[in-house]
């Protein structure tokens, strides 16, 4: 879990109506209760249902799906998804996936752990660009996949390419983001608003 979720998200459903209770009876909020936060709604902005097939490299697309579920994006942040998902390895509970490589000028196959995680990036660029955030990094595959067309795809590959974008709205954004019938991937970017 990412350190910003436990410092934004103190509230659980008896706190928030403590603090609910405390505003009506006309008392101070405690100095630990933060209470605009307490009054946010979320609006759905963007929606990308990416079909991806249901193999390993799904099922790898799903792990970091999970990692990033939740995340809250503040205004002027950059998104990292390096940053975000770490590195791919079993104790995450990423498994071995087919990646794509080239050998003597041949497209050829190999597995490599956690791969299948550029279906999840894709995904990510596609809602980001539709959004119109600004993209700081972005990579082509190096062979077209069967989900999106080259310049509609987000490859990346821990510590050599990563897939940024930058929120320059004036609100934070919650992104939530999984795999539904281990075939699609479903990201959804919400506005988060004073209620």
């Amino acid at each position: 879990m990412h350190k910003r979720f436990i410092q934004r998200n103190p509230f659980s459903w008896f706190t928030a109506l403590l603090i609910l209770i405390i505003g009506l009876l006309g008392l101070p909020a405690p100095a630990w209760a933060d209470v605009q936060y307490a009054a946010q709604q979320e609006v759905l902005i963007e929606q990308i249902d990416l079909y991806v097939g249901n193999d390993s490299n799904s099922y790898n697309a799903g792990v970091a799906a999970d990692i990033i579920n939740g995340y809250v994006l503040y205004p002027g942040e950059v998104f990292s998804f390096n940053t975000v998902v770490g590195m791919r390895t079993s104790a995450k509970g990423f498994i071995n996936g087919i990646m794509y490589v080239t050998v003597d000028g041949e497209k050829a196959t190999k597995e490599a752990m956690g791969s299948g995680v550029c279906r999840i990036s894709t995904a990510l660029f596609q809602a980001a660009n539709d959004v119109g955030f600004d993209i700081i990094e972005r990579h082509n595959h190096a062979y077209e996949s069967t989900y999106a067309a080259l310049g509609n795809d987000a490859a990346v590959m821990y510590g050599i390419l990563d897939n940024q974008f930058r929120n320059n709205c004036e609100f934070p954004i919650r992104i939530k983001c999984w795999l539904e019938n281990r075939r699609v991937i479903v990201v959804q970017f919400y506005r988060i608003v004073s209620g």
